[in-house]
């Protein structure tokens, strides 16, 4: 249904922004807990979710 598309559309988002991120940013990327991309993953998702 539409709430979940909207669901993995932004899930998707936070991926994307995740890795490009932890690529980017990789100094302070390490200083906020991103030891490995999937960690990045974990701390945008927990951020997307309040």
């Amino acid at each position: 249904d539409f709430l979940s598309k909207i669901i993995i559309a932004s899930a998707s988002w936070m991926a994307f922004n995740a890795f490009s991120f932890h690529f980017s940013q990789p100094e302070l990327s390490k200083k906020i807990g991103c030891k490995s991309i999937e960690y990045c993953f974990a701390i945008f998702f927990e951020l997307a979710a309040g």
